[in-house]
This record gives structure tokens, sequence and C-alpha cells, in this order.
């Protein structure tokens, strides 16, 4: 059996320990609105830049943007797959409620509310573990065949 791994020639090459923006957070418009503020206010800090001075230049500034952004993304992104699991566990004591109601059998409405719950759940989890086998699956794409801890 032959194995082939195609790579595009011009992608980008991540190094091991290169950290990288989470692909949820693209969308967060909380997010995207301070890196736009930082981003301004970097704007205007190289308007008001002196001329040759060693201490505080271009590359400084840029250097210091990006890691300002890396530190409220790598927040953000913790704070998002927090919200997940608090939105299961939230989602899994309305079921148990739902569940120990009297009026369970004889009302449509609250065994369509289980099914709803039921589902929401599963969805949330399906999402929680398909995010955590993309992770592994990486994992293993970099560090499986070669010797190390891993």
């Amino acid at each position: 059996m032959t194995l082939v791994r195609f790579t595009p020639q011009h992608a980008p090459f991540i190094r091991k320990g290169c950290w990288s923006w989470p692909l949820g957070l693209l969308h967060d418009k909380p997010l995207n609105q301070t890196i736009h503020t930082l981003g301004l206010e970097l704007q205007e800090q190289l308007r008001t830049l002196p001329q040759n001075d060693r201490t505080q230049n271009a590359q400084t500034l840029w250097q210091e943007f990006k890691n300002k952004i890396k530190k409220v993304a790598s927040i953000a992104a913790k704070s998002q797959l927090c919200k997940i699991s608090k939105h299961i566990a939230a989602l899994k004591k309305d079921l148990v409620d739902a569940n120990k109601s009297t009026t369970l059998d004889e009302d449509e409405h609250s065994r369509m509310n289980v099914i709803a719950l039921d589902r929401e759940i599963d969805h949330l989890e399906k999402k929680w573990y398909k995010a955590a086998h993309n992770r592994a699956q990486a994992h293993w794409f970099i560090k499986g065949e070669q010797i190390n801890k891993y």
C-alpha cells in the first residue's frame, strides 16, 4: 500500500510551537471590534512616531500589536470553549427538570421541549467532540510517526 500526502506548493509552513489563530474566532464580532480598535490605536501611534528612535519604531510597535491581539484572541478562545461547556451543562439541567415534570405524559408541548433539548445537547456535544477529534488528528499528523514523548 502506498501513502501519498499532497501539500500545495505555496502553503505556509507552520513550525512546532507556533501559535495559530483559532478558526472559531474568525467571525467573533466583539473580538474583531477589539482588534479593530487596537489597530486604530497602532495607526495613530505610527502617525506620531518620532524619526530615528531606536526604542520605539514601526517594527516594535507592530510586534506589540501582534502580541496584544494574540493575548486577546487566546482569552476569547478560552471563554468561548467555556461557554459551550457551560451551555451544555445548563441544557442538561433543563432536560433533567423537564423529565421530572408531571405533565410530560399528557402535554405534547412538554414532550416537544424535551426532544428539542435533547437534540440541542446532542448537536453541541457532537460539535465539541468533532473539534477534539480534529485536534487529536492534527496532533497525530504532526507527531505520530516520530520518536517523541507523544
